[in-house]
């Protein structure tokens, strides 16, 4: 990651840090230091899960080949994206939605946390172990199924509208990569956050908000196809109902201590 990638990212993560003080109001830098005090350990091990998983697969992924490749002809609703390429196409439009994918898609992923932290442990830990296990389900499934960013695939018709960017280009690629296109690592995520902060009142509308304006963003600017959104929301979705059911079950077991969310 390079430097202007690592100092993007971590301006976002401090204006997420000042939203998520505002939002809480009197008191929160306590409640979340003390959070993040009496979490660590769990923060630490879901971190080290994260990490391995990400080194395992990409070992994996760099000697296998997909099982599954689907081409671009395959791919449904594609006059759907150009449309909107051609509905976004001045400056101003390609600017702000990419943003929104490298910029917006951090302080989420640090503002929703942070808030459900300070406000509900239990939402907490639900919310991180499904982002892990979205994640986690993404990767295997970038391994397993080839298909290419239809911004990056010449017979796609698409224009890479972020990747041919001279600024947001090389932000992105530096905080996000280019991997495979199935699903959306960005959806997967966004539905997680936005499972969670449903029962946060004061996030609600924000994080609908965030999954409509990420959906059009990573077609409009030619990174995903809409197989990959539709995707990236059922295993987002998925994963958060998962970790939901497990709580339940391992709660009623004795097998877990802090009350689920």
């Amino acid at each position: 990651m390079g430097a202007a990638s690592l100092a993007a990212a971590a301006l976002m993560a401090a204006c997420a840090v000042g939203a998520a003080l505002l939002l809480l109001g009197k008191g929160s830098l306590v409640r979340i230091v003390q959070g993040l005090k009496d979490e660590r350990s769990f923060i630490v091990l879901t971190a080290a899960a994260l990490i391995a998983v990400r080194v395992a697969t990409s070992v994996v992924g760099a000697l296998v080949q997909p099982i599954i490749a689907i081409p671009t002809s395959d791919h449904a609703l594609q006059p759907l994206v150009l449309w909107l390429q051609e509905s976004v196409i001045s400056g101003t439009g390609i600017a702000a939605l990419s943003a929104v994918y490298v910029l917006l898609y951090v302080f989420m992923l640090v503002l929703i946390p942070l808030v459900l932290l300070a406000e509900d442990r239990g939402r907490f830990r639900r919310c991180v172990m499904a982002l892990v296990l979205a994640y986690s389900i993404s990767l295997v499934l970038h391994i397993l199924i080839g298909s290419v960013r239809p911004g990056l695939d010449p017979a796609s018709g698409i224009a890479p509208l972020l990747y041919g960017d001279p600024v947001w280009g090389p932000l992105s690629e530096g905080l996000m990569g280019r991997g495979s296109s199935f699903p959306s690592t960005h959806m997967t995520s966004i539905t997680v956050m936005c499972m969670a902060a449903w029962g946060v009142r004061r996030l609600r509308i924000f994080s609908l908000a965030m999954l409509a304006i990420m959906s059009i963003a990573v077609l409009c600017l030619g990174v995903h196809w809409p197989a990959d959104v539709a995707a990236g929301v059922i295993t987002g979705a998925g994963s958060y109902l998962a970790v939901a059911l497990i709580e339940k079950k391992a709660g009623e077991r004795g097998f877990i201590r802090w009350r689920p969310g």
